[in-house]
């Protein structure tokens, strides 16, 4: 039994720049123990459990496993489908205690300490998983699936390094141990080898090329990288080929008849690992990252398509509904553009961008004090907020309120004194009001911090 991570990526927008950050999760597959000769009894108990199985009453399943095992206590065989039948709805405790048994009845089995330091990775318990999977290679020097397991534990304490260690051994002893290139693809990603975590991520891929997570993964290194293209191609296939997987599994529920069907079924339920609306969040995020892109390059027509994308596969995107005001604001489609901010605003009321953006835009379209009152709000729930000073300073300036605009821009200044543009605007409001003196002392500011339009004006009114 060895697992299978996949990242998780998570795009935060503040006004127009993306900040983004990584989480690990995990997901297994199972290598089955050996079976042993069956009784009758217990024989019929098991079938039983099968059955169960087969329409997912996993609880009964339990039970019929378990009266197996009450006819025939030293079978390992039905102590490993318990265990994993408990995996499977994510009752690790239980889990953990059946392979115990297992190694109270033979404690030379390889197999059941590889298997319980898999589940004890699910119960957090890594440093307990890297204790099972050195027992494990103690009794076998060669166990790969040992070094993959101790991999991941060590990728879950945060050391990338060995984890890439341990992968890298797994491969020597399997050169087609495809999660064991998978995860150490993962591990590099976490090292910010992107050049290497897309080679082994690919290697996997040539090993198994269906493979939702895999994919799923390489998509999120290809948007890291801010390859938009090829992430979008990886996540149209991870999600096209999961929801293929689901409905071909679900007949295989239904037809199953022998062990080696019931052991295939297992291994892909656990492996998924993510949900299809997980999968929808960051498909659609790749083409809202490329939706960034075009908008950096000023080519707003294709960025509104691109976060139509995004949009479309996840309705409630916020940052795409903003990002495609934005948008649609630049190519003077202000009406669409307001749809959009109105609904950032209804999906997230508690978050200050999306009462920014919106309020820019009411400004933008004269409409002055409901665009101070969307300020104000956001500045409400985030008094840190310096580009909102500025905004609704330069409101106030052009509604020639040049008294309030001023106390408004020395508070942008205190929050932000490294940005030329609201030294800028503040000389502005203090033309307006004869300080000459102050307006150059924050022109000369301006242009110091790199915004060069101050020149110009220095020129015009400074000695």
């Amino acid at each position: 039994m060895t697992g299978v991570l996949y990242l998780k990526r998570h795009c935060q927008e503040l006004i127009e720049n993306s900040v983004s950050a990584t989480r690990w999760i995990f997901s297994f597959v199972v290598i089955l123990l050996p079976l042993s000769s069956l009784a009758q009894t217990d024989t019929v108990y098991f079938n039983s459990g099968i059955r169960f199985f087969r329409t997912k009453n996993y609880v009964d399943a339990i039970k019929q496993f378990s009266k197996a095992i009450d006819e025939a206590p030293q079978d390992i065989t039905y102590y490993m489908y318990r265990a994993e039948t408990n995996a499977i709805i994510k009752d690790y405790k239980n889990a953990i205690n059946d392979f115990s048994k297992i190694i109270a009845i033979n404690p030379k089995e390889t197999a059941a300490y590889i298997n319980r330091a898999l589940i004890k990775i699910y119960a957090r318990d890594y440093n307990g998983a890297i204790a099972d999977c050195n027992q494990a290679l103690r009794f076998d020097p060669k166990a790969g699936h040992a070094f993959a397991n101790r991999g991941l534990a060590k990728q879950s304490l945060k050391d990338f390094k060995g984890a890439v260690a341990d992968y890298t051994i797994a491969i020597s002893i399997n050169s087609r141990d495809t999660l064991s290139f998978a995860n150490r693809g993962v591990a590099k990603n976490n090292l910010h080898d992107f050049k290497g975590a897309i080679s082994d991520l690919d290697s996997a891929l040539l090993l198994k090329s269906e493979f939702p997570l895999v994919y799923f993964n390489r998509g999120l290194t290809n948007l890291l990288i801010r390859n938009y293209n090829n992430s979008i191609n990886d996540f149209k296939q991870a999600f096209a080929q999961r929801q293929a997987m689901a409905k071909a599994r679900d007949i295989k529920i239904s037809k199953a008849k022998s062990l080696a069907d019931y052991e295939q079924i297992l291994d892909e339920l656990l492996i998924e690992g993510l949900t299809n609306d997980e999968y929808k969040v960051f498909y659609a995020e790749a083409y809202y990252g490329r939706g960034l892109n075009k908008s950096e390059k000023n080519d707003f027509k294709a960025a509104v398509t691109d976060f139509s994308m995004a949009i479309n596969i996840n309705n409630i995107y916020v940052d795409a509904y903003t990002q495609r005001g934005i948008a649609l604001a630049k190519i003077n489609n202000n009406n669409a553009a307001m749809v959009d901010l109105n609904k950032a605003v209804e999906l997230d009321p508690g978050n200050p961008v999306s009462y920014y953006n919106r309020g820019r835009l009411k400004s933008a379209m004269l409409r002055y004090t409901d665009g101070i009152a969307d300020i104000d709000k956001s500045i409400q729930i985030d008094p840190r907020l310096s580009e909102a000073y500025l905004e609704k300073g330069s409101v106030l300036l052009k509604l020639k309120r040049y008294k309030e605009g001023l106390i408004v821009l020395n508070k942008a200044v205190a929050l932000n004194p490294y940005n030329g543009g609201i030294y800028y605007k503040r000389a502005g409001a203090k033309i307006f009001l004869n300080d000459n003196d102050g307006a150059c002392a924050d022109l000369n500011k301006a242009n110091d911090l790199g915004y060069t339009q101050a020149a110009v004006i220095i020129k015009m009114i400074c000695k």
